[in-house]
């Protein structure tokens, strides 16, 4: 990206960005949750694969598996590996049941949905996207930082579950670039 030094009004032809990634580890569970620009967690995620002293993996989600198990999707990204169309998206109510969705589904692969996700704990229902490479989108506003991990971790355990696989991260799949949060 071009730019321009704001101090000596020079231009340069690019520059290095520097990203905030904060960290959250929950060791009973061997997670360790990133939260930052998606490009930048995922960049980091890569550059640990030949550290000799960290160890991490990304998921990659069955986004078949998970959308069977949601009562009601309400928004969807599908990908299309061939054709002029590589993506294409779908927001409303009782999406599943549509002619549209179904044809999406028979092309191409579900790469976000997009959902209430109902807490037995507290009754709500809670608005979040979930991504085919492990982001989880938390679309409410909440009280505090332990509150989202508390229902992070929570969704993990309700949703994801055996939903998941572990890949190395240089093995996942290219996402399609929208600008998320990794939680």
């Amino acid at each position: 990206m071009p730019g321009r030094s704001f101090e000596t009004g020079d231009y340069f032809k690019a520059f290095i960005a520097i990203g905030e990634i904060k960290a959250y580890l929950m060791r009973e569970q061997s997670v360790l949750l990133l939260s930052g620009k998606k490009a930048d967690v995922l960049d980091f995620c890569r550059r640990t694969e030949d550290s000799p002293t960290v160890d991490l993996k990304t998921i990659e989600i069955n986004m078949n598996g998970l959308q069977e198990r949601l009562p009601e999707v309400r928004g969807v990204w599908f990908r299309f590996p061939k054709g002029l169309i590589r993506a294409k998206a779908f927001m409303g109510t009782q999406l599943q049941g549509t002619s549209e969705f179904c044809d999406a589904k028979a092309d191409g692969q579900i790469s976000t949905l997009s959902f209430y996700f109902e807490d037995y704990r507290d009754g709500c229902k809670h608005p979040i996207m979930i991504t085919q490479d492990g982001t989880v989108v938390l679309q409410k506003s909440y009280g505090d930082i332990n509150e989202e991990i508390d229902f992070v971790m929570h969704v993990k355990k309700e949703l994801l579950d055996g939903m998941y696989e572990d890949v190395v991260p240089s093995k996942a799949r290219p996402s399609i670039n929208v600008e998320t949060m990794s939680v």
